[in-house]
């Protein structure tokens, strides 16, 4: 589903570039190195797509959405993402965390880093990372956080 298809895609990208067809494969292999966000939902997945443009070398970070919390992909689907480093953006419930929680697990031992920000933990009040880039402070916020995890 989804989040197997948008993992795979990660890996797979360059290959639908033929070698010598230019920029286009070059961009595609250097997206398939990236920092990778990992999102609940659609709103976020749009909102850290808003991040990765406001960021000095947006060209380093891919994201890719899990369409709900209740969604728990296997080390195989994560695959993909083995030596990435990760960035998880939880929603700030109780659903939200135990996902992160349960999705970190499972990429222990796959990606080389996983960072979990929860949206309450970065400006309080937020629930995820969608109110945080509508937020006035919101975004400088975000970059502040990832500068300090060496992912800015």
């Amino acid at each position: 589903t989804g989040c197997a298809s948008c993992t795979l895609m990660l890996k797979d990208y360059p290959t639908l570039f033929a070698k010598g067809e230019g920029d286009e494969r070059q961009q595609a292999e250097q997206l398939a190195k990236k920092v990778v966000h990992i999102t609940e939902g659609a709103p976020d997945l749009i909102a850290a797509h808003a991040v990765i443009a406001g960021m000095a070398k947006p060209e380093d970070h891919g994201a890719i959405g899990l369409l709900g919390a209740s969604m728990h992909p296997s080390k195989a689907v994560f695959s993909p993402l083995e030596g990435k480093d990760v960035v998880i953006w939880a929603h700030s419930d109780s659903s939200g965390t135990k996902a992160a929680e349960a999705w970190t697990k499972t990429l222990f031992g796959v990606a080389r880093s996983v960072v979990v920000f929860k949206a309450e933990d970065i400006l309080p009040g937020h629930k995820d990372l969608n109110d945080l880039v509508a937020s006035q402070t919101g975004m400088r916020a975000i970059l502040s956080k990832l500068k300090e995890v060496g992912h800015a």
